[in-house]
């Protein structure tokens, strides 16, 4: 089972074990569009590519926010997720973090329970998490807050983002959909997906990328990667959309709606079950498994139309 997620990389494959993409298919319009992005990227100099990080050591099962968007969450005892910001910091000012356990264990988090934000210059190992190591990061760098303070099922805290290089719109225009008939906003989200899910299923992943391009142009961004590297995620993205998703989806269902983003972000998740709150578009192949396709919407103010804006 796979879950794609914007923490490791933008693209569907491991950054770090790259190579030039084979391409054994045509070079379609579509895809050369999007690829023409590159060309428009801000570069910014090393000292000014300021990450923002936070590492948890958690004994309970968790809901990671910030702004009001769930970026993180696991059912598992004993966890130490590593959650890179940047995707979601539009821009400099205060952001809130909001950490939410189940109110069972809420009473009982354990002395060890800590919460690290992490301000950094240095490079996340080409966003490959499993050689992290808290002791790599200075007092400088670090505020380390626990959880004691609190005997309820939610922890909140405001945070000053002062120093990033970039700022982009996002979904900052987006609709309040809260405002909307919630049966007529289920109903258009729901045809949305299922479009999607389509297009993937039968293999028309250019048209599925298009849509995701200004998600993807975004986060290049927000990362910092260079025009090269999203160019080559482009291809591998293609590859591994072909590869597990076409003929492999599985059905729309068990799903809900939910909000995000004070109203104007909207996904679609799973539930219930072992993977309650990820994405429902999903594949499953005999070659890769289980597969989780992250997909946030927004709708900007004076459009008829959703636009893919984050996982």
């Amino acid at each position: 089972m796979r879950i794609y997620i914007f923490s490791l990389v933008i693209g569907l494959f491991c950054i770090s074990c790259r190579q030039e993409p084979k391409l054994y298919w045509g070079e379609k319009q579509m895809l050369q569009q999007i690829i023409t992005m590159k060309d428009s990227l801000p570069k910014y100099p090393h000292d000014k590519q300021i990450k923002y990080i936070v590492f948890m050591r958690l004994s309970y099962p968790y809901e990671f926010y910030l702004d009001d968007i769930l970026i993180r969450h696991s059912t598992e005892q004993h966890s130490h997720p590593i959650i890179e910001l940047n995707p979601y910091l539009l821009e400099n000012g205060k952001h809130k973090i909001r950490v939410q356990f189940p109110a069972e264990d809420s009473k009982n988090l354990n002395a060890d329970d800590e919460i690290y934000f992490i301000r950094t210059k240095k490079d996340l190992d080409d966003r490959n998490f499993f050689n992290f190591n808290i002791e790599n990061y200075t007092k400088d760098e670090i505020q380390i807050f626990d959880f004691k303070t609190s005997s309820h099922s939610t922890w909140e805290k405001e945070i000053e983002i002062t120093e990033l290089p970039y700022q982009i719109r996002g979904w900052n225009e987006g609709e309040d959909l809260s405002k909307w008939n919630q049966i007529e906003l289920e109903q258009k989200v729901i045809a949305f997906y299922k479009k999607l899910r389509i297009l993937l299923n039968n293999g028309e992943v250019e048209e599925f990328m298009n849509l995701s391009k200004f998600k993807d142009f975004e986060t290049t961004i927000t990362i910092y990667d260079t025009p090269e590297d999203f160019e080559a995620d482009i291809y591998y993205n293609k590859i591994a959309l072909e590869e597990e998703c076409k003929g492999n989806m599985l059905p729309i269902e068990k799903y809900k709606m939910k909000l995000y983003g004070d109203g104007k972000l909207v996904k679609l998740e799973n539930a219930e079950g072992e993977f309650k709150n990820y994405s429902v578009l999903a594949s499953n192949s005999k070659k890769y498994g289980k597969s989780y396709w992250g997909v946030m919407l927004y709708k900007p103010k004076n459009s008829n139309d959703f636009i893919i804006i984050r996982r």
